[in-house]
């Protein structure tokens, strides 16, 4: 932790919102990110980063320090995400439009363009789908390890779960998710990086 950060938390405590404004502003986007890659949805992802940031203000006391701010906030933001997750009794539907502008106007013939950015929907889709069928807590870890690049260690920390079975469930995780990828009606294999 920096001695900026360290002032800004000190501050924060105290209760200067602006110190805490400055603390959570940097790190807002990329929170924004990993909720949306942990949600799948723009508005759930929203709402929980706004939970998160009235966690992280009214948890600041437990703060020790120990990690940076952003570490301990994104560990706040999958908790909340895994809450919000649990607390959701139906899933919900993803139809993806279809698409009438694979021609070039001026041509008449198939853009290649298009139907390569079709595809990389199409593949996005799917990924998105396969993630929204899972357990709550198999999902959070594909998408913390395979779509965000954190390492077992830092998933550990997120969910406060021995290394051990971050590893255990994330091999289970990326087999289940091959599972229902193949289940589905698809004309491509999945991407290895999304389920292994």
């Amino acid at each position: 932790m920096t001695e900026t950060e360290l002032a800004l938390v000190g501050r924060a405590r105290a209760g200067d919102g602006d110190a805490f404004a400055q603390l959570y502003a940097p790190h807002e986007r990329r929170l924004f990110q990993l909720a949306y890659r942990l949600t799948a949805n723009r508005e759930d992802a929203a709402d929980v980063v706004q939970e998160t940031l009235l966690r992280a203000y009214l948890r600041l006391g437990q703060f020790r320090g120990e990690s940076s701010f952003g570490v301990w906030v994104r560990r706040v933001l999958v908790n909340a995400c895994l809450d919000l997750l649990r607390r959701r009794k139906s899933r919900r539907e993803v139809v993806l439009a279809p698409r009438n502008d694979l021609h070039n106007p001026l041509t008449d013939a198939p853009d290649p363009g298009a139907q390569a950015e079709l595809e990389q929907l199409e593949t996005r889709f799917a990924v998105v789908t396969a993630l929204r069928l899972m357990p709550p807590e198999a999902r959070l870890i594909l998408a913390l390890r395979d779509l965000e690049g954190y390492t077992q260690e830092e998933v550990a920390a997120f969910m406060d779960l021995p290394v051990g079975t971050v590893k255990s469930r994330h091999s289970r995780a990326r087999r289940q998710a091959r599972r229902i990828w193949l289940q589905m009606d698809r004309r491509t294999p999945a991407p290895a990086s999304a389920v292994g």
